[in-house]
C-alpha cells in the first residue's frame, strides 16, 4: 500500500459526489478516475485562475493515471490537486484520490495532466502572461 502524499502542499481539493454507475471492481477500466480528474482540473482552473474560457485555451499534452484499487460504494472520497512545473508554456496538475474511512487516509489513485497555452487569436502561440497568472496562486 502507499503512503499518503504529503496532502498540505495541494492548494485545492474537494468532496467526491460518487454515483452508483462509476464503480468498478476492475483496476484496467480508467474512465470513472479519468471522469473525476477531468471535473477536479475544471473545477480548479476555475476556482484558483478565474479562467477566462473565451480568451484562454489549454491544450493536455500528456496525461497518466496510476489506480492502485477501486473505489468501494458507498466510501468516502476526496480529490486533491495542485499546480507545479510551472512555465511560459504551460503547467502540469497532479492530482490524488484518497478515500477517507473511519478517519484512516487511503490513497485510492494518482494522476497527473500537462496542459500547454493558447490564445484565441492564434491557437500556436503560448500565452506568456499566464505564467504569471499561475505564481499568484
Amino acid at each position: 500500500m502507499m503512503d499518503p502524499p504529503d496532502l498540505d502542499s495541494f492548494d485545492f481539493n474537494f468532496s467526491l459526489h460518487i454515483k452508483w454507475n462509476q464503480f468498478t471492481n476492475s483496476l484496467a477500466d480508467t474512465q470513472p478516475f479519468k471522469n473525476f480528474y477531468r471535473e477536479g482540473k475544471f473545477f480548479y482552473l476555475i476556482e484558483k485562475f478565474n479562467w477566462k474560457w473565451k480568451e484562454r485555451y489549454l491544450i493536455e499534452e500528456e496525461s497518466d493515471i496510476t489506480i492502485l484499487r477501486p473505489l468501494q460504494f458507498p466510501e468516502p472520497a476526496r480529490i486533491f490537486i495542485k499546480s507545479t512545473h510551472k512555465d511560459a508554456k504551460g503547467f502540469r496538475l497532479e492530482y490524488c484520490i484518497i478515500s477517507m474511512i473511519e478517519d484512516r487516509i487511503t490513497v485510492i489513485s494518482t494522476g497527473y495532466s500537462k496542459l500547454r497555452f493558447f490564445n484565441n487569436s492564434s491557437r500556436d502561440e503560448p500565452i506568456h502572461s499566464t505564467t504569471t497568472d499561475l505564481g499568484k496562486h
